[in-house]
């Protein structure tokens, strides 16, 4: 029987011990070589042998613990958040031989726990821009994608926090990569807009059976962009903060009825233009110079906003 001299995507994945997104990756980056199928005859991406079996022998065993790859997945965030707090000493690691005079960082179950606890703690104090969008696939939480093929697909994370796409009138999922080079899914408009200037933000909760829920995160990417919303999924919501300022309002149902909806903040359409201003006032607190010394370092030690901390305090004051 002839040996074959290719691997499927899932095959890859699990030979390097890599997702599926990240196999798309390394084929873009030139790592590894797709092989061509015009015709769509094959129902998974094929990749030849020899560039992946290179990979593979760079690899080493690491003497237990997780790939900093592997800690982002486990934990939902980017690889490059797990290698920050690996710089900056925040978890714990061990050093392993890899390649030509090069060392692998390997997270250990303790540094594992740290990294939790770091993230757990952040999700506290604001979301993240890595929770609703893929800075290298340039792709965001819900967006919407379409082609000839399939009208309507949205890109969502699944149990194992990958991306992938959701058919929402089959009910269907569908391999990223899958999409995109079978399908040819294309997104159905930019996420990108001009940043505004910083003015705070405003919130609302959109529950995820709302009639017009694709509609609203459409508009918000489309005429906001992603440099002007922040996102965060929870079971039955999403949260959605959008950054103070004014656009147009080019939805074909009335904001009324949205505004059950929001958490805070002064939200008005006039004109066809909807205004959005934040909760927050700027204001200007006098503090002896050792006070405010003292308070930097709180806000420090519990890695919070000197704003942050100050709002706390006064909340805790009041509520007494």
């Amino acid at each position: 029987m002839e040996e074959k001299n290719w691997y499927t995507q899932q095959e890859v994945a699990e030979i390097l011990g890599v997702s599926k997104q990240t196999v798309y990756l390394y084929a873009k980056q030139g790592k590894i070589k797709k092989i061509p199928d015009p015709y769509r005859i094959h129902r998974e991406a094929r990749y030849e042998k020899k560039e992946v079996d290179e990979i593979r022998k760079k690899i080493k065993y690491t003497g237990g613990g997780y790939k900093p790859a592997e800690v982002a997945k486990i934990l939902g965030v980017s690889v490059q958040t797990i290698y920050r707090y690996i710089q900056e000493n925040l978890i714990e690691t061990h050093k392993v031989p890899f390649g030509d005079e090069r060392i692998r960082h390997i997270v250990s179950e303790k540094g594992l726990q740290q990294a939790r606890s770091i993230i757990q703690e952040s999700l506290k104090k604001g979301v993240k821009r890595y929770e609703y969008y893929n800075s290298q696939m340039d792709i965001a939480l819900f967006q919407k994608f379409t082609s000839s093929e399939i009208e309507h697909a949205r890109v969502i994370r699944d149990s194992l926090n990958e991306w992938i796409f959701y058919l929402p009138e089959k009910g269907d999922t569908l391999a990223l990569d899958e999409g995109l080079s079978r399908y040819n899914l294309k997104p159905a408009y930019s996420i990108h807009q001009e940043s505004l200037p910083f003015k705070g933000y405003a919130q609302m909760r959109i529950p995820k059976d709302f009639r017009y829920f694709y509609d609203l995160i459409d508009y918000f990417y489309r005429i906001w962009g992603i440099e002007n919303v922040r996102i965060r999924e929870e079971e039955r919501v999403l949260l959605i903060k959008v950054k103070a300022g004014e656009k147009e309002y080019d939805l074909p149902f009335s904001f009324s009825e949205v505004y059950r909806f929001i958490v805070d903040g002064e939200w008005l359409v006039k004109d066809r233009i909807l205004y959005v201003r934040s909760p927050y006032r700027k204001t200007t607190v006098e503090l002896p110079v050792h006070l405010m010394e003292k308070t930097q370092e709180a806000a420090k030690e519990k890695g919070k906003t000197m704003s942050q901390l100050i709002e706390e305090a006064l909340e805790n004051l009041i509520n007494q």
